[in-house]
């Protein structure tokens, strides 16, 4: 990010650099570039995909709310005990 937000507005960027910097980035995460993209691929989706994918980012936002709620939550009182 240093490098492109130094760039003037009419410098030419040096891609052969940025280009290894993603390389060098995606093998350190021992990803493989299979040239498929999301903006790709997002159209190709059935119906019924993408109500899924809606579905799981759904759970996900409320597992993360339900996840802090009960963080913040005060420890309940055993009934068991006894109280003196």
């Amino acid at each position: 990010m240093k490098y492109c937000r130094m760039l003037k507005f009419y410098d030419t960027p040096d891609y052969n650099y940025l280009i290894g910097l993603m390389k060098n980035a995606m093998k350190m995460e021992d990803q493989v570039n299979d040239n498929i993209f999301d903006w790709n691929t997002l159209g190709a989706l059935s119906e019924k995909e993408r109500e899924i994918r809606k579905l799981k980012a759904a759970k996900e936002s409320l597992d993360k709310k339900f996840a802090y709620l009960k963080s913040n939550e005060k420890p309940k009182a055993d009934k068991d005990k006894e109280v003196k």
